[in-house]
């Protein structure tokens, strides 16, 4: 038995011999496993869950569709907000007055009316809704149709109207006027002499003429006062007399 393990030992010894031979062939910068269980290819990312977001826009009076509005989203309370204009890259639904918006996933969600065409107001044009799945329906959102004013420019003398006057609008406090429009340049009336366009809100308004038709004297007293509804229609004049 003896003699039989001493035999062995030159033929265990050329074996191991062999191995570390085949060894000193390998690259001295062999890759590691646990390098390649961390290669970016190697990863799997899992993006954050999502939620798509449906709210539509309706006139408050005629139920109908308004488009051309911009709605900020938001996730969350206090949460950086996601302005999507109507039919754009990130409206999905293309259709005037519907929105559907992906957003990240969350427990509270909202979306707010920041633009929209003069004539709506936008005060309170805001929908928050609480939800825990994937698709939220944020229901539909109706805007009030503002005052609109019909300011009438007229001569004193006859009552004829007179082009090329300006107004200021503002609120009754005195506070700085938000708008100014122009005699048949940015009011919605091709009529010299009547001024019209729409006021914001239902509150009273203040509109004071700052620039009067040549060679007339801006009134006295300039400016007017007038408590206004939604879906209201005004009409106010303004008569001049000659410097």
């Amino acid at each position: 038995m003896i003699r039989s393990i001493r035999t062995a030992a030159p033929a265990l010894a050329a074996i191991i011999a062999l191995g570390l031979a085949a060894c000193s062939d390998a690259p001295a910068t062999a890759p590691n496993a646990l390098d390649d269980m961390n290669r970016s290819d190697a990863i799997v990312i899992v993006g954050r869950p999502t939620a798509t977001l449906t709210m539509a826009v309706k006139d408050y009076t005629t139920g109908l569709m308004v488009g051309g509005t911009t709605v900020a989203f938001v996730t969350g309370i206090g949460s950086t907000p996601k302005n999507v204009v109507d039919n754009d890259a990130a409206d999905a639904d293309k259709r005037n007055g519907y929105f559907k918006v992906v957003m990240p996933k969350g427990t509270i969600y909202g979306g707010t009316v920041i633009a929209a065409l003069s004539k709506y107001d936008r005060i309170e044009a805001s929908l928050q809704i609480g939800s825990t799945a994937t698709n939220v329906n944020l229901g539909t959102l109706s805007l009030r149709t503002n005052p609109k004013f019909s300011v009438y420019v007229r001569r004193g003398s006859d009552g004829d109207l007179l082009g090329n006057s300006e107004f200021s609008v503002g609120w009754a406090d005195g506070s700085a006027p938000w708008m100014t429009r122009f005699d048949n340049l940015d009011d919605m009336n091709a009529t010299y002499g009547i001024v019209t366009f729409y006021g914001k809100s239902a509150r009273t308004h203040r509109i004071c003429e700052i620039k009067a038709p040549y060679g007339f004297l801006i009134p006295t007293p300039s400016c007017q006062t007038i408590a206004a509804s939604w879906d209201q229609h005004i009409g106010l004049q303004f008569l001049h007399y000659t410097q």
